[in-house]
C-alpha cells in the first residue's frame, strides 16, 4: 500500500497563460509568504497521544511546486494499527490540484463518491470539515482498500470545496492534509475508523505550531 501513496502527493506545475490567470492562482505572490509557514512544518510533534510517527520519503521531484510538507507514518503503540498523513503546503495554484479520489482514480483504483465529514470542535481548536472517500484495488488474487480524508487551511480552520482552485485562489498561503488507512475490509464503519482519533489529536497540534501566531 505505502508504495502507492506518493500518488497521493504527485502535484504538477501548473501551467498557465494570462494576466488575470496568474493573479489568481498567485503565481507572482512573494515566496517569503509560504516560507514562514511552510517551515513551521517542522515543529509538529511525532508523538501524539498514543500514536508514534516515523517520516516517510518524498522525491523532490514530486514536491518542486511545493514550498514544505510533513509526510509521515503514524503507529498506535496500543493497537498497531497505521496511519498516513500526508501535510503540504505552498501557493493556492499547485496545492489545490490533484485531490486524492483524481490521483488514485488515475493509478487504478476504483473510488467511491466522496462525501463531507465533519469532526467536532474539541477545546481551542474549532470542527474541522473534511471530505472523505473509499478506494479499491484488486490486483490477481490481493485487494486494496483505503479510506481517504482530506482538506484545505490557510488558518487552521479546515475548509472543503467542490472547486477548491476557485475557492482558494485568493489566499497567500494554503495548506492541504491527506489521512489514508489502509483498511481490513470495505465495509469498517466511518464513525469507527482510527484516523478520527489521530485527527483529534493531530489538529490541535496543527493549530498550537503551525497557525498560532
Amino acid at each position: 500500500m505505502l508504495r502507492n501513496l506518493p500518488a497521493a502527493l504527485a502535484v504538477a506545475a501548473v501551467m498557465v497563460t494570462g494576466l488575470v490567470h496568474g493573479f489568481w492562482t498567485n503565481r507572482w505572490a512573494w515566496a517569503d509568504e509560504t516560507a514562514v509557514p511552510a517551515a513551521r512544518l517542522g515543529q509538529v510533534a511525532t508523538d501524539l497521544g498514543e500514536w508514534h510517527g516515523e517520516p516517510l520519503e518524498q522525491a523532490p521531484r514530486q514536491m518542486e511546486p511545493i514550498s514544505g510538507y510533513l509526510y509521515r507514518r503514524y503507529t498506535n503503540q496500543r493497537t498497531g494499527v497505521v496511519v498516513v498523513v500526508a501535510l503540504i503546503c505552498g501557493q493556492p495554484g499547485p496545492v489545490s490540484i490533484h485531490t486524492p479520489d483524481v490521483c488514485y482514480g488515475a493509478s487504478g483504483y476504483e473510488v467511491a463518491p466522496h462525501a463531507k465529514y465533519t469532526l467536532p470542535a474539541s477545546g481551542d481548536t474549532p470542527a474541522a470539515d473534511f471530505w472523505t472517500s473509499q478506494l479499491r484495488k484488486t490486483q490477481a488474487a490481493s485487494q486494496t482498500n483505503l479510506r481517504i480524508f482530506w482538506s484545505w487551511t490557510s488558518s487552521g480552520n479546515w475548509q472543503i470545496a467542490d472547486n477548491p482552485r476557485l475557492a482558494f485562489a485568493h489566499l497567500p498561503v494554503l495548506f492541504k492534509l491527506y489521512v489514508i488507512r489502509d483498511l481490513s475490509s470495505s465495509s469498517e464503519p466511518l464513525e469507527d475508523d482510527p484516523s478520527l482519533d489521530l485527527l483529534r489529536q493531530l489538529l490541535p497540534e496543527l493549530q498550537h505550531k503551525v497557525f498560532s501566531p
